[in-house]
């Protein structure tokens, strides 16, 4: 088997795992059927590496994830940025399409800007901190 093969075969067993990656599966609260779909993967990831294990195969699952997403990201930039159709971001990634499953799973951070920091000081803050250096 090739290893893109094996890629294909790892991302098909984990999106017919909904109960690893989908927050609204009934399931993804249930720790033995989370523990069942991991185990299926471990054995997946056992036929190329004899001493896959738990950490092993999370750590690979959140690469792709991650890998994915920054793709993702980039093409909604460039979405946003006013781009025509033929400047929008296309992934490099070959198995890009293969994980879209996962593109409204993705839970936005919430994050306080340097902006929005600076808006909720009091009036003057930044004249009192300037004067004082």
């Amino acid at each position: 088997m090739s290893s893109r093969q094996f890629v294909i075969d790892v991302i098909e067993l984990y999106k017919e795992s909904t109960c690893l990656w989908k927050v609204s599966d009934p399931d993804y609260h249930d720790k033995n059927k989370r523990g069942r779909a991991m185990d299926q993967l471990i054995e997946l990831f056992k036929t190329k590496d004899i001493n896959a294990n738990k950490d092993l195969v999370q750590k690979k699952i959140s690469s792709l994830r991650g890998a994915y997403r920054k793709e993702s990201n980039k093409v909604k930039a460039s979405m946003k940025s006013g781009a025509g159709t033929d400047e929008v971001h296309t992934p490099k990634l070959w198995y890009y399409d293969m994980l879209s499953f996962l593109e409204d799973q993705t839970i936005p951070r919430t994050s306080q800007t340097i902006g929005s920091v600076l808006d909720s000081m009091p009036f003057g803050y930044d004249e009192v901190c300037i004067n004082n250096n």
